[in-house]
């Protein structure tokens, strides 16, 4: 017996996604989805919300402040 392809959405998969992830406060759970599909990481990748910088010097963060614009 052949199986049906199953098809959901973008939006029903962020969904699926946020449930997945909530309460998770380091967001270790985007990695394993991520390597699941090509939509699965592009999906994840929107679902990032922060970028963690440990033991940089100030003058390096300007640098990156500088390259990435978009980051605030």
């Amino acid at each position: 017996m052949a199986t049906a392809d199953l098809y959901l959405p973008e939006e029903c998969w962020v969904c699926v996604i946020k449930f997945l992830i909530d309460n998770d406060d380091h967001n270790r759970h985007l990695k394993p989805l991520s390597l699941v599909s090509k939509q699965f990481l592009s999906l994840t990748n929107r679902l990032r919300v922060s970028l963690a910088i440990y033991n940089s010097p100030h003058t390096s963060l300007s640098s990156l402040f500088h390259r990435f614009s978009n980051i605030t």
